[in-house]
């Protein structure tokens, strides 16, 4: 995703792709806003493979508020992340339901802060 801020309206929406965070990204879910799980991977990842970041150089200045990430276990059988950031700074995750996520964490967040 490019910087910037995004708005997902009350809705189901099936998530075919894991969404790649880039810095200064706000993700604003209305209540009622859900998305489904339609892939073998977790939903918000702050890296690529093969980004190298240190201290906290990774992408930061990351809220993602509200909304239900509904991991679709009856449908996905592999294990992953629902949310993984890592080397970020200023990283917000506030009145997130995450439900139903398969065999690894609902968060993992690695070498982060908050200034």
């Amino acid at each position: 995703m490019k910087p910037g801020r995004y708005i997902i309206p009350k809705g189901t929406y099936r998530l075919t792709d894991k969404l790649y965070l880039t810095k200064n990204t706000k993700i604003i879910m209305d209540k009622g806003a859900r998305l489904l799980l339609d892939h073998n991977a977790g939903f918000f990842i702050n890296g690529r493979t093969g980004d190298s970041f240190t201290g906290y150089d990774g992408n930061g200045n990351i809220t993602i508020e509200g909304g239900t990430l509904d991991g679709n276990l009856t449908a996905r059988y592999k294990h992953y992340n629902a949310i993984g950031l890592a080397r970020g700074q200023n990283i917000v995750i506030r009145d997130v339901e995450i439900i139903d996520v398969r065999g690894a964490h609902a968060m993992d967040i690695n070498g982060c802060k908050d200034d």
